[in-house]
């Protein structure tokens, strides 16, 4: 009986603990100038700001980035995005300095932008390298 009581409270236990997610998303900045970029689940002219789903990072002139929203997990993500797909975007710094980030979105301003699927980013290794 002790036996199936430890076996139990031990499954209990495993259940109940937080699986991390250990896969990033790697913004390689091969560029001049300074970006910045983040990932959303529509399309940015859809979009009226950016929100805690929009996770993003800032990426200095030849160096990289990760994003990583907090405690996400990616199939889920996926699934809650436009067509099953994740939106990449880059934006040079100097834009957003220039323009604001409610005009960059207003006017749909970037300069890159990246359509993938879960299985998409799995081939490139979950590296986006700008150029």
């Amino acid at each position: 009986m002790k036996k199936y009581i430890l076996t139990i409270t031990i499954i209990a236990i495993l259940l109940s603990c937080d699986i991390t997610e250990n896969r990033f998303i790697y913004i390689e900045n091969h560029s001049n100038q300074n970006i910045i970029s983040f990932i959303s689940k529509k399309d940015m002219n859809k979009m009226s700001a950016i929100t805690e789903s929009d996770s993003g990072a800032d990426v200095k002139t030849n160096n990289f980035g990760t994003i990583n929203p907090v405690r996400i997990r990616w199939e889920q993500y996926f699934k809650s995005c436009e067509d099953g797909k994740i939106r990449i975007y880059i934006i040079k710094e100097d834009s957003i300095i220039k323009y604001g980030m409610a005009n960059i979105l207003k006017k749909n301003i970037y300069n890159k932008k990246y359509l993938y699927s879960i299985e998409d980013l799995e081939k490139i290794n979950w590296k986006i390298k700008y150029k």
